[in-house]
């Protein structure tokens, strides 16, 4: 959860009058908790990625309490006519817990949500762990495109390594990959205009569902272009599939 007062290490949760130490992955076991652990992507298992800190934001327990406080907000966000959700970071949270919140939306939405999870590839962690719960963006066709449309690259290779799933997120860009608003940016473009490139290609590609970063369908025109051109193409299989159960 959010870090409370930009302490690293330690945080006072006495503000939280619904949530106790025993509801966080802490040291201590009486306020303030104390963060437990350092994530490691490379040790050959998941554990420090689902139960240690993220940076200084409390880890928290799916305990009973929390997961009714959790699911309580979900519905009341359901409640305010959300159609859909993102979850951050879905890689920190065991993949049994964002399946249980998964399917409570579904439930309660009666399967009128669209929704998807952010899961960034390391050594410990593929799409595959999570792409069997909703749709994952796909990082992996981004380095993808990166490398094929980055000046001299190789149109030919693409797609070099894609997520085998036709839901997956697709984008030329996202908030993660840009360095003015993330310096831990993940493989960003050089070039700017390199990453329209790459977002013409996901609106024309048939599998995937694009996502595109806001400022680019003001930047870059041929983008609002290759949205309504994909829209076209979504119609036209719809009324060819409504054709061949009519004949």
């Amino acid at each position: 959860m959010a870090n409370l007062d930009g302490n690293d290490g330690t945080e006072d949760i006495s503000k939280l009058p619904h949530l106790t130490p025993s509801d966080f992955n802490t040291k201590s076991t009486t306020n303030p908790i104390k963060k437990p652990c350092d994530i490691n992507y490379n040790d050959g298992n998941r554990n420090s990625e689902v139960t240690c800190w993220l940076g200084g934001l409390p880890d928290l327990k799916y305990t009973d309490n929390v997961k009714t406080i959790q699911k309580a907000h979900l519905k009341k966000l359901l409640n305010l006519g959300i159609n859909g959700f993102r979850f951050d970071a879905a890689k920190h949270m065991p993949k049994e817990v964002v399946k249980e919140y998964i399917d409570y939306i579904n439930q309660e939405s009666q399967g009128n949500t669209w929704n998807y999870l952010e899961v960034i590839e390391d050594s410990d962690t593929k799409a595959e762990d999570y792409n069997w719960i909703a749709a994952v963006e796909d990082f992996l066709l981004y380095n993808s495109m990166k490398n094929a449309f980055t000046f001299g690259g190789d149109l030919r290779s693409l797609p070099s390594s894609a997520v085998n799933d036709p839901r997956t997120v697709t984008f030329g860009r996202n908030h993660d990959t840009i360095l003015a608003l993330n310096k831990f940016a993940i493989n960003p473009y050089n070039d700017i205009t390199d990453s329209y490139l790459a977002t013409a290609y996901v609106l024309a590609r048939k599998d995937g569902t694009p996502l595109i970063f806001n400022e680019d369908n003001l930047n870059s025109p041929y983008i609002n272009y290759g949205v309504k051109f994909r829209q076209i193409m979504i119609q036209r299989e719809k009324e060819g599939k409504m054709l061949r159960k009519t004949f």
